[in-house]
């Protein structure tokens, strides 16, 4: 698997887009439903010629927020898995995910 912002997965044209949508009144409950919805509609949305990864979602309570990370092709695939798992949307964008290596992590004292 390609690892999201690895140099390879830049290379393969796979990018990683954060969906973001206002989450007032949400439980916390219901957004563990949603994290579990989002990763079997990926699953079912993605072929060979369009793969899509649902990799995350974080959940910001005193903002009212919820970000969920996918990594794709492009928006239209990303929009599709949320469509397939009935989650509103508010906004699809492309990022750049920074990572701290896990070596360089593990020898920070």
């Amino acid at each position: 698997m390609v690892t999201a912002g690895s140099d390879e997965s830049q290379a393969a044209g796979v990018r990683v887009f954060v969906a973001e949508r206002d989450v007032a009144g949400v439980t916390a409950a219901r957004i563990g439903d949603v994290h579990r919805a989002l990763g079997a509609a990926a699953r079912r949305v993605t072929t060979p010629d369009h793969p899509v990864s649902y990799l995350r979602t974080i959940y910001i309570p005193g903002e009212n927020r919820c970000i969920c990370m996918f990594q794709a092709y492009d928006a239209a695939t990303v929009a599709l898995v949320n469509d397939t798992a009935q989650v509103p949307l508010g906004l699809i964008a492309e990022s750049i995910e920074f990572r701290v290596e896990a070596a360089a992590a593990a020898a920070q004292p």
